[in-house]
């Protein structure tokens, strides 16, 4: 069986050295785009004056962009597109048949796929965000913490997406459930914007739901600290309730696709 995932990381792999110049543009485009934070945000702490705000320095405030930012480099999956294509074209009867589960395929596709973004994107635009805005905003980090806060996320953001995509068993055009997701998921999961700055009640709300492990908890982790909806938990509690978290997700996502496999006739449903 090791055998088989190692074939399906390396199938990956190779799979993603073909589209290796669309992940080069990263080089100019999360630069461009953190530049761009890093001006709406001076901007707006030299016109308000103040030197916290929503309890960050502009210092901490660019720790937290940069590094929320970047980890979608890292996370960035389309588990929710192969799976509407392959319920559309009756491609998923194959994938029923083969010894590996379809969300245990989908993840070991992804941990290929992502491991060389983490050496063509993720690792080199943290190095230019660190020139363009000094290594200071790596300073104070917990980098422990913020490693083992990524499996979460990892895993998070495939059980979403996974989610998302079995709405194509049971709606006509699922793609309006995956672009409200895009709209709403960067805010949902405190991706650019940290959570703190919604309102309190909005806070609370977050704080039971599992986005804030795709962008918020890990940014936060790394600064080495976790407050939301005026609750201050430990590094290794959040860290615990998102194990539980995931758990939870797991099983929900399991259970929509033994109902919604049922639906399936082999040429789309």
């Amino acid at each position: 069986m090791l055998e088989m995932e190692r074939a399906v990381i390396a199938i990956s792999w190779k799979a993603a050295i073909t589209w290796r110049f669309s992940m080069l543009l990263s080089l100019i485009t999360g630069p461009m785009v953190l530049f761009v934070n890093y001006s709406v945000w001076s901007s707006i702490y030299m016109a308000t004056g103040k030197t916290l705000i929503g309890g960050y320095t502009f210092e901490q405030m660019m720790t937290y962009i940069v590094v929320s930012f970047t980890l979608f480099y890292l996370l960035w999956d389309d588990a929710d597109e192969s799976l509407h294509e392959d319920i559309l074209t009756g491609a998923l009867t194959a994938s029923l048949l083969k010894p590996l589960s379809y969300m245990y395929f989908q993840l070991l596709h992804k941990i290929g796929h992502r491991f060389l973004a983490l050496l063509i994107e993720y690792i080199p635009v943290m190095i230019m965000a660190g020139f363009l805005f000094g290594f200071d905003i790596y300073a104070e980090h917990h980098i422990g913490y913020f490693i083992a806060s990524i499996p979460l996320a990892f895993i998070t953001t495939l059980l979403i997406n996974m989610l998302i995509g079995i709405a194509a068993f049971w709606l006509v055009k699922p793609k309006g459930v995956k672009w409200l997701y895009r709209m709403v998921g960067g805010f949902l999961s405190g991706r650019g914007l940290p959570l703190a700055l919604f309102p309190l009640f909005l806070q609370k709300a977050f704080i039971f739901l599992p986005f804030q492990y795709i962008a918020y908890v890990p940014a936060q982790l790394f600064m080495g600290n976790y407050t939301l909806g005026e609750v201050t938990l430990a590094p290794i509690k959040v860290l615990f309730y998102g194990v539980i978290q995931v758990i939870v997700l797991y099983f929900i996502v399991a259970l929509a696709w033994k109902i919604s496999v049922k639906r399936y006739c082999g040429s789309g449903t």
